[in-house]
Parts: C-alpha cells; sequence; structure tokens
C-alpha cells in the first residue's frame, strides 16, 4: 500500500479570490476525509484466563485489521 502524504500545508492561503480552496489546502481536506473514514474490522476480546499463545495470536490479529484498514504501515 502506497503512503499518502497529507501534510498541513505552511505558508499557503486557504482559498482563492473565488472562494476556493488552493490545491495545497484541498489535498490537505481530502486526506483528513480519506483517513476518518478507515475502520479496522472489529476484533474480539480476549477471555479473562488467556493462554500466552492465544494473546500473541490476538495481538497478530489485532495488527492484520489496522493494516488491513490502513491504519498501520507493514513492516
Amino acid at each position: 500500500m502506497k503512503k499518502k502524504a497529507y501534510d498541513m500545508p505552511q505558508g499557503t492561503r486557504l482559498a482563492t479570490d473565488s472562494g476556493q480552496a488552493t490545491p495545497p489546502w484541498h489535498n490537505y481536506l481530502r486526506g483528513i476525509q480519506d483517513v476518518s473514514g478507515r475502520v479496522a474490522t472489529a476484533v474480539e476480546p480476549l477471555d479473562a484466563g488467556a493462554s500466552t499463545a492465544a494473546t500473541i495470536s490476538k495481538v497478530n490479529e489485532l495488527i492484520a485489521a489496522l493494516q488491513a484498514a490502513g491504519l498501520m504501515r507493514e513492516s
């Protein structure tokens, strides 16, 4: 998955004279919409007496869900 850069524009006007967002701000605001729409799938909680192996498996499941939603980079 290619990482998109949505850095906040610095030293750039927010809007043109006609009231439209300038390209750097348009990209930044579009990025907020893109990132806010990302949601990882639900992961069921562990049982109270979960073993170490079950805990490790659950952590791996969480990592996979975050990566699939684009909320965590793959290593």
